[in-house]
């Protein structure tokens, strides 16, 4: 074996005997080289301790394919949300972070919304090609049925915020289950009992249940209290403005809740509608504090996790992978609590009472 630090195809191809070509179409996982001949060259090549150059192979790939390799190679951001995603917050950390952290690592950035191509794949695939790319991250897909034509098997792909199905990919989102018990704990710290949980449909089927399953994880573990029901609507988390339902005053009062929880940003507004004055009357702090909700609540690290969406990607380009790979990886992103006015725990609101 050589005792190169960095051996390239030559090198592997004299310690396998046999031809670089063969080297390289091994390396690259194609099915011209047998299964055993690609087995034998890939453990050839570990142990001699090579390792592949992304970009390299990547336009060697396009010139072999009559691709451009004029210009960098690109990772795209494609979103599932309408043109002007951008202007919405969260979408915009997690396309903050990909864009920034794809520049540090030398990559060229592009973003496209995939409704605007109202499903017209060729028009999408000449995009990409215009662009250079060589990475997929999508956002709010879940299916990609759709994209099996592109095909997928051309980029490394990955997916940030929610997992995908059609096929399943690697994907970076916060962890949903932490953020949960990371807020329920810091409110029983503060003094609050009954924490009541609001949550939409939508935003219990994007996180895989995950929100809920804490919430109630932590209500059974709280023996000395009876369990308080999450409140479920189907209006979209996004959501600013919405009529309040006939029945939320009653949960609100039935359950004798001492602050409310929401991944949505209107219970504020239902809270207020209630006549219940925040925090004197009851607290209230959100799982993804933004600009409409400035007082107590998770800050979700959005940008961090489109940072490791691209890590994913480019992972992948390193050890020649592409389209789904066989064992998708989920990678978590721990939050942080923010302590704030709306919910200031109970002797900070009983004291500034009394102070009244």
């Amino acid at each position: 074996m050589t005792g190169k630090s960095n051996p390239n195809i030559r090198d592997i191809a004299a310690a396998a005997q046999c031809s670089p070509a063969t080297v390289s179409m091994a390396l690259r996982n194609l099915p011209s080289v047998s299964k055993f001949t690609r087995d034998r060259i890939a453990a050839i090549a570990t142990k001699m301790g090579y390792r592949r150059d992304p970009v390299t192979g990547l336009l060697m790939s396009r010139r072999r394919a009559g691709q451009s390799s004029r210009g960098k190679v690109s990772i795209t951001f494609l979103s599932g949300l309408p043109p002007g995603f951008a202007e919405h917050q969260n979408p915009a950390r997690f396309l903050s972070g990909v864009k920034a952290h794809s520049e540090f690592l030398g990559f060229g950035f592009n973003e496209c919304s995939w409704p605007e191509y109202k499903g017209n794949i060729v028009r999408l695939r000449t995009t990409l090609r215009a662009n250079n790319t060589c990475a997929i991250i999508f956002h709010d897909i879940h299916n990609l049925e759709a994209f099996r034509d592109l095909p997928l098997d051309n980029f490394a792909c990955g997916s940030v915020g929610r997992h995908t199905i059609h096929p399943q990919l690697s994907y970076a989102s916060a962890d949903h289950y932490q953020i949960m018990r990371l807020a329920l704990q810091r409110l029983r710290s503060l003094g609050y009992q009954r924490i009541g949980l609001i949550l939409s449909r939508l935003i219990n089927t994007t996180t895989d249940g995950k929100y809920l399953a804490a919430y109630y994880l932590d209500s059974h573990e709280q023996t000395a209290q009876p369990e308080i029901p999450a409140f479920l609507t189907e209006v979209p988390s996004c959501a600013k403005s919405m009529e309040m339902p006939a029945n939320f005053a009653l949960w609100v009062k039935k359950n004798r809740v001492d602050v409310v929880l929401s991944a949505c940003h209107f219970a504020r507004e239902w809270l207020q509608q209630c006549k219940l004055r925040i925090p004197t009357d009851i607290g209230y702090a959100v799982l993804d504090i933004d600009s409409h909700d400035v007082g107590a609540g998770v800050l979700q690290p959005n940008q961090q996790v489109g940072a490791a969406a691209v890590d994913i990607v480019v992972g992948q380009m390193n050890r020649g992978e592409r389209g789904a790979t066989p064992w998708p990886k989920i990678v978590h992103i721990q939050s942080d609590w923010h302590d704030g006015d709306s919910a200031p725990g109970i002797l900070a609101r009983d004291g500034a009472e009394a102070d009244g």
